[in-house]
């Protein structure tokens, strides 16, 4: 298993991707926790970044492919592990 970052992709889609998992670390406990959490296990601020960003296209994802809104009473976030996209319907 290929462990590097790919150069791959849209420059201006990755560009908007790591604004967003900026935002949502800053802003949102929940990706918060994640972030920090990868951080100590990765020890790079890069590599935790790529894995919010990884958490939050499954989690987008999840939302349009249901077609709910995101809901983190269903996550498993209080047993010390966050599931790949928990989403509740409206």
């Amino acid at each position: 298993m290929n462990k590097h970052i790919s150069k791959q992709g849209s420059p201006w889609l990755k560009n908007i991707l790591f604004q967003m998992a900026v935002g949502v670390v800053t802003w949102e406990p929940y990706f918060r926790e994640y972030f920090l959490r990868k951080k100590k296990e990765f020890k790079s601020y890069k590599k935790a970044m790529v894995a919010v960003i990884n958490k939050l296209i499954r989690v987008i994802y999840g939302i349009c492919k249901n077609g709910t809104y995101f809901n983190l009473s269903l996550s498993s976030y209080s047993q010390g592990y966050v599931s790949i996209c928990e989403v509740s319907h409206a």
